[in-house]
């Protein structure tokens, strides 16, 4: 035990000197205090720079135009009175664990990245209370797990706004209490996991024209959502039950586009019990001018009880025969909104029709096929019946025309032959 000790010791040790070593190769960005903040400006400078531990009564800092920037652990500490934190155009800003430590009796804090390179949001990389966190035209490679969690109070605002995000590990996101979720114009490079959101109370979420690789089973878990949309965005694939909410108002999904979907994937979401209807006592579901190419499996789609679905131009691309159009015409969820779901048969280019007329024209086509198939049947069996029967009628008239003709005698051997026949002679003698 002794030994271990000694070894974390060492291990620590080094730790401390090589970030020591790594602190010291950064320079101090210059910053100016104007008004009531530090605007720092680091005029694309190849040097290596980091965030000045500034101290006094700074309300806001802006750090502007930086190559390669580091923001060291609890460069915050000394800055009781800071609300507004921003940084714009960083071709490469490292944040590591608590470098926006911002605990105590402070005021709630505004943080901005715009045009910025992230290689990564660490774990706890934010403690405090946060008001507003806003990415926009930025670039994050890797959202660790617990980059935010367990923050005091509500966050009023978090925007990704025309960003692009690579990898998020699941619980990334975890007890958290937003007013506003938006993501816009946003592309995530790969699968949002599971848990990415979790256990987190949310009152609204608006995705809007971004771009989802996966969503994977139980990606969203939110708590006590009013309002959820999402609109002209596309999925690659959406698993079963990827959003788990329980919705107090309206939930809406409206000009998506999805490659392969689950057909759970809206399972999840179900009605709040537990609050008073905003509008009326019931929760809907409107589900808009979407286009699906795969459903996995193919037999039905179901939503949360307690849902009102409010269905209208559906499109399945995935090309339909007669058959799979019939099958799934019997199921409930296609049968009772036959009218809104349109699919297009094989062969037939991009003309998409209603499932209810679709499978009118599939009966239709199979009527006239067992007609067809009935009467190619009839044809053929007539075709060998017929034969069959001239050939028989040939045989019996043959049979009938082989008379058995007598030995060709002549008139003096005919009558020898009678006179023995007739006197009882059974020998003749030529």
């Amino acid at each position: 035990m002794k030994l271990i000790n000694q070894v974390l010791s060492g291990v620590i040790v080094l730790l401390s000197v090589a970030w020591c070593q790594l602190v010291d190769e950064y320079v101090d960005i210059n910053c100016e205090y104007r008004r009531i903040g530090s605007v720092c400006d680091c005029q694309y400078s190849p040097e290596l720079m980091k965030l000045p531990l500034l101290t006094g009564n700074h309300r806001s800092i802006e750090v502007y135009n930086c190559e390669h920037l580091m923001i060291p652990a609890d460069s915050l500490n000394d800055l009781a009175q800071l609300n507004i934190l921003k940084f714009e155009n960083i071709t490469e800003l490292k944040i590591y664990e608590y470098s926006f430590n911002s605990t105590g009796n402070r005021p709630s804090i505004r943080i901005e990245f715009n045009n910025c390179s992230i290689p990564s949001l660490p774990e706890h990389f934010f403690k405090g209370r946060l008001d507003e966190i806003i990415i926009r035209n930025s670039n994050i490679s890797h959202i660790r797990m617990f980059a935010l969690t367990g923050l005091y109070g509500e966050i009023t605002n978090f925007k990704i706004i025309n960003s692009i995000i690579g990898q998020v590990d699941t619980q990334a996101f975890r007890k958290l209490s937003i007013e506003h979720l938006e993501i816009a114009h946003t592309t995530f490079l790969r699968n949002t996991v599971s848990k990415t959101f979790y256990d987190c109370h949310i009152k609204n979420i608006f995705i809007e024209n971004s771009r989802f690789s996966m969503l994977m089973s139980n990606a969203f878990d939110v708590k006590e959502v009013e309002r959820f949309q999402i609109i002209d965005s596309s999925f690659g694939f959406i698993e079963s039950e990827a959003f788990i909410f329980d919705i107090a108002d309206r939930a809406i999904f409206q000009n998506n586009t999805v490659e392969m979907m689950h057909r759970n994937a809206f399972k999840g979401i179900k009605m709040n019990t537990n609050v008073p209807r905003l509008r009326t006592g019931n929760v809907y579901f409107e589900f808009h001018n979407n286009h699906i190419n795969f459903i996995h499996p193919v037999d039905d789609m179901s939503f949360g009880p307690s849902i009102q679905l409010q269905l209208s131009k559906l499109y399945f691309r995935d090309p339909q025969n007669c058959d799979s159009v019939n099958r799934i015409y019997e199921t409930k969820f296609f049968n009772d909104n036959a009218h809104a779901i349109f699919v297009r048969l094989e062969n037939e280019d991009e003309n998409f029709n209603s499932i209810s007329y679709l499978s009118e024209r599939c009966r239709d086509d199979s009527k006239w096929f067992l007609y067809l198939l009935i009467a190619t049947a009839v044809i053929v069996f007539l075709a060998i019946l017929i034969p069959a029967i001239c050939c028989y009628l040939r045989y019996r008239r043959k049979k009938h025309l082989d008379i058995i003709m007598p030995e060709p005698r002549t008139y003096r051997q005919t009558q020898i032959v009678m006179q023995i026949e007739n006197t009882g002679l059974m020998k003749t003698d030529f």
